[in-house]
């Protein structure tokens, strides 16, 4: 049996989420939920694409392909953050405007990507292919070790 906030009316957009859940269960904590596995997810990925940068460091290329592979990463963790810092700006709303915060978070950092993309290429002229595919999938394959792996 729900619980309904005595603050919430017919009228009302957003629900005190904090109230609900300490009338729920003193058990459940639901606030920064969310954003304490984003920011988890995020973590991974700079330790993975700084991981990156040690083994390129390792194979003795250079430092070009260190700065590649940084270049790589930023590509994906700046996006990621714009991402997070738009969709969740409002992590207590109505789930309709929700849907269109996500959205327009995902419009905004494929044109952010597309923008870093563009000057990588425009102002590091010596980039090195492998270590900015590299370190682009290395920091894309955090989203998946961070599904996997269990708190």
């Amino acid at each position: 049996m729900d619980i309904i906030p005595p603050n919430l009316d017919a009228n009302s957009t957003q629900v005190d989420v904090t109230q609900a859940c300490s009338l729920r269960s003193k058990k459940i904590s639901c606030v920064g939920m969310v954003n304490s596995e984003v920011k988890r997810i995020l973590l991974l990925q700079c330790a993975l694409v700084g991981g990156a940068m040690l083994i390129g460091l390792a194979t003795g290329e250079g430092w070009g392909i260190v700065v590649s592979v940084f270049l790589g990463g930023f590509l994906v963790l700046v996006p990621s953050m714009a991402y997070v810092k738009v969709a969740y700006a409002r992590p207590h709303a109505v789930p309709s405007l929700l849907v269109k915060a996500h959205f327009f978070a995902e419009a905004i950092k494929y044109a952010i990507s597309i923008v870093l993309f563009f000057f990588v290429f425009v102002i590091y002229k010596d980039v090195s292919m492998l270590g900015l595919w590299s370190g682009i999938f290395t920091a894309i394959s955090g989203y998946w070790f961070g599904l996997l792996i269990k708190n």
